[in-house]
């Protein structure tokens, strides 16, 4: 017998692979990690999501303190919150790309005990005065850098005197014929 015998034996082989997909990746633009904030000030937390590996960004959600603050399906999220609570805040980012996976991150800034600004009067307090033309004046300082919006003074339960706005609105000043005794200002 002559000629070429073929067999067919089986061959199996099995190969595991795993293929990889990076997530979103946020970066937060405002404001920085560790961050500290006066009570009552509005804090504007900002950031954006970039996708990889051929996805799109499909949902961006931010959290402040563990409770849902904005969301949109854009790639970031602009947000100004007055937070009134004194202490540690957390903000978590979360973005979702095309393909379902998330990424997040996480910023903590602190807010401050409110200082109520600082006035001093003249005439000072148990002073001696004429009744007629008297000048009194008030000025104030914040002590924690915030702009004062307006000022008065009052004599007794009567305003008699205001500045609102501009760049003098921590001073004010009436000249005035007092009553003879005393006067509350």
């Amino acid at each position: 017998m002559t000629g070429v015998q073929t067999c067919a034996l089986p061959i199996s082989n099995t190969t595991t692979f795993t293929i990889t997909h990076t997530p979103p990746l946020i970066t937060f633009t405002s404001p920085a990690n560790g961050n500290s904030f006066v009570q009552y000030v509005p804090v504007t937390v900002g950031f954006y999501a970039t996708a990889y590996d051929g996805t799109t960004i499909t949902n961006v959600l931010l959290y402040l303190d563990g409770h849902l603050n904005a969301s949109n399906n854009l790639a970031g999220i602009t947000n100004t919150a007055t937070t009134n609570s004194v202490g540690s805040h957390t903000n978590m980012a979360v973005a979702m790309d095309s393909r379902g996976s998330s990424g997040t991150n996480t910023i903590t800034y602190t807010i401050t005990a409110y200082t109520a600004p600082s006035i001093t009067l003249s005439p000072t307090n148990g002073a001696l005065v004429s009744t007629t033309n008297t000048t009194i004046t008030a000025s104030a300082v914040d002590e924690v850098g915030q702009t004062l919006t307006s000022m008065a003074i009052y004599i007794g339960s009567v305003k008699v005197a205001t500045n609102a706005g501009g760049s003098s609105s921590n001073y004010v000043s009436i000249t005035t014929n007092l009553a003879q005794g005393t006067n509350l200002i």
